[in-house]
């Protein structure tokens, strides 16, 4: 009978790193794109943030949604809901 086999941390971690290599990695274009538009998005609110992640929720292609986001003018964003959140106190 023989011992059982330890596994040392650094070995685990190593096989863990392994794991997650088959990931796509973004190019440093796409990835300063992505954080581009999260900065935006998130200077635009809670309310577009949900709008975005409820269209993902329904199955609606990623690509296609982020396309979408991505051509909303923030200042425009700003002046339809200020009008709207105007029109919903009167």
């Amino acid at each position: 009978m023989t011992a059982p086999e330890k596994r040392s941390p650094a070995r685990e971690a190593t096989r863990n790193r392994a794991a997650h290599s088959n990931r796509p990695h973004l190019s440093i274009t796409t990835r300063m794109e992505v954080e581009g538009l999260a900065h935006r998005l998130h200077a635009m609110g809670p309310r577009v943030i949900y709008e975005l992640l409820a269209d993902l929720l329904r199955g609606r292609d990623l690509g296609e949604t982020l396309a979408d986001f991505a051509r909303i003018d923030p200042a425009l964003f700003a002046a339809v809901a200020a009008i709207f959140l105007e029109g919903s106190r009167a």
